[in-house]
């Protein structure tokens, strides 16, 4: 079977008395930006494009009946129950009676239950998602950051608490082995992690510290051939799934702040590890979030990430990763805005407002058009730097000091996407008027899960400031 159009989708539901127009079809914004991937993708690119596309809509747009939306009159219940209804009349009557729009299956696991979807992690496995920027030796896809971020684009449009999920299984997990690990470490976790039969987490934030990881608190003081670590984590993703911990601590006290911390592989289940309650949050509700306790955790002390030579050097490989972190995360705002202005426009398209349609208002098609042009710089900018990290890991990755060449492109991409990103999505939602504060619709889903982008990864405030850090270290300009 096929996959349905929206027009069907939505036809075999009942939808809400709402202000449609005569016969106009809806529009997609995303055409309008087709002609980006004519420049930047190839073939086998935008074939993983269109996969991830099609798992969207296939698993996560898909709408599903809920009967907690059905509303039956009192009085017309209790007269077919008077009246001595059969189980097939009641069932009649219910599926006969008014619905609001049938929730997608995102909203569903999302809204309702604020879990990521585990059912769905073999079959995001089975395309290959968590394997696409590393080599096929690994079982990988082999296609870079520029595959990452044409699926995390699209993934975006659907769902961003999923996509921060699969993000971080790829880039803080997967990302820091394939490019510090040993190859021992490689094979023991990457391949299996690619595989989709192991999960990760990435320990970095602390209660006190937030984006400051020079002054971490956590300890690992080696005895007798172990590492004993001790600190709370804050704020980790998937830790409530995850098998392993890629764990920064300090492990060498006496270096100055952030030159010995070092990243420790660290079992889920290693005892002295106490996982925080589940956090209940604003959005990305898709994307599991705790705290984690290392109360005298032994470690061998070959668990460090790429052995023994990068003791100390374990902030390094957190920044990098960070670094190649913030552009899928870029890359997943440029699909959420895709699909905001998709949302508005077809909204827009049977919206009747003062004797005509809304999508024909001067003052309408003005914003629109300044969405769509903010929204295509934000794509030339995730797809220009992406190409840049594939050109500087073929170059065999020059670094510049602890960070890489493109440690202020991606501060760029990740200070502009998500605030251009939560332009249009409020502006999709004043739109859609008293319809994008009903849950009903996507955009108030949308609006609560793009705020975060702002914040992890190093919020925009923190990006900007190592912007101006490059702009000063120049020399061209000194501002000290």
């Amino acid at each position: 079977m096929g996959l349905k159009s929206r027009k069907e989708r939505t036809e075999q539901t009942t939808q809400p008395e709402t202000p449609v127009g005569k016969g106009t079809q809806p529009l997609r914004a995303d055409l309008r930006f087709e002609f980006i991937n004519d420049y930047f993708l190839s073939d086998e690119l935008r074939a993983l494009k269109e996969t991830a596309r099609e798992f969207g809509e296939r698993e996560l747009n898909a709408l599903v009946p809920d009967p907690r939306d059905t509303f039956i009159p009192q009085e017309k219940l209790l007269a077919a129950l008077q009246n001595g209804a059969s189980k097939e009349e009641l069932e009649k009557l219910v599926n006969a009676a008014p619905r609001k729009v049938k929730r997608s299956r995102a909203q569903e696991f999302v809204g309702r239950e604020g879990r990521f979807p585990m059912e769905l992690w073999d079959k995001i496995a089975s395309l290959g998602f968590f394997g696409i920027p590393f080599p096929e030796q690994y079982g990988g896809l082999g296609l870079g950051e520029m595959g990452n971020v044409a699926m995390f684009e699209e993934l975006g449009k659907y769902d961003s608490g999923v996509a921060a999920s699969i993000g971080l299984q790829l880039g803080l997990w997967e990302m820091p082995l394939f490019l510090d690990g040993t190859e021992d470490q490689r094979q023991q976790y990457l391949v299996p992690s690619i595989q989709g039969k192991m999960r990760g987490a990435f320990c970095l934030t602390e209660p006190g510290h937030g984006s400051d990881a020079t002054n971490l608190e956590t300890r690992a003081v080696e005895k007798n051939g172990y590492f004993h670590l001790t600190g709370t984590k804050q704020f980790i993703t998937s830790a409530t799934y995850a098998d392993y911990f890629i764990v920064f601590g300090v492990t060498d006290p006496e270096l100055q702040p952030g030159r010995g911390t070092s990243a420790l592989i660290v079992p889920a289940n290693a005892p002295g590890v106490t996982l925080g309650p589940h956090e209940d949050k604003m959005g990305i509700r898709a994307s599991e979030t705790a705290s984690v306790r290392f109360d005298d955790v032994k470690v061998p002390v070959d668990s460090i990430l790429g052995g023994n030579e990068r003791r100390g050097k374990g902030l390094f490989s957190a920044m990098l990763a960070i670094d190649i972190s913030r552009l899928t995360l870029a890359a997943g705002a440029l699909g959420g805005s895709v699909a905001a202005i998709d949302k508005t426009l077809a909204f827009a398209a049977q919206r009747e407002v003062a004797g005509g349609l809304l999508i024909t208002k001067d003052n309408f098609q003005q914003d629109i058009g300044r969405c769509v042009a903010e929204t295509y710089n934000m794509a030339t900018t995730v797809y220009c730097i992406a190409k840049s990290v594939d050109d500087w890991i073929e170059r065999g990755r020059p670094m510049q000091g602890y960070r890489s060449p493109f440690t202020v492109l991606a501060a760029v991409a990740k200070s502009l996407a998500p605030v251009k990103a939560r332009e249009v999505i409020t502006n999709a939602l004043i739109y859609h008027g008293g319809y994008g504060f009903i849950e009903d619709y996507d955009i108030a889903k949308m609006y609560r899960d793009e705020i975060i982008s702002e914040l992890f990864e190093g919020t925009t405030f923190t990006c900007q400031k190592e912007i101006m850090k490059w702009v000063r270290d120049a020399g061209e300009y000194n501002l000290h």
